[in-house]
């Protein structure tokens, strides 16, 4: 089989030298730059990357994953509720 493989499976994508999720910010500031014609987008999205990037650097890893969780934006599959105090199977 020819083509690229990443080293490890579970590492996410890289797009140069970001991560996809740190990119995102900065993606969707240049979407709504172009399409408003304005700049105030694209410093915003570059802000927002560079704060996501800091946060990154300095939280355990799987942070963001959990924090999506914890704000009811994803919903993982075979875990209780993270509000429930006692679990019984």
């Amino acid at each position: 089989m020819q083509g690229w493989w990443p080293k490890y499976l579970n590492s996410p994508i890289q797009v140069l030298w970001w991560e996809t999720d740190e990119i995102l910010p900065l993606a969707i500031g240049i979407f709504f730059s172009v399409a408003f014609h304005s700049w105030g987008p694209l410093f915003a999205g570059t802000a927002a990357s560079a704060v996501l990037i800091k946060m990154k650097k300095r939280l355990p890893k799987g942070f963001l994953f959990n924090l999506a969780y914890r704000m009811y934006l994803h919903r993982m599959k075979g875990m209780p509720n993270f509000i429930i105090k006692r679990f019984v199977e």
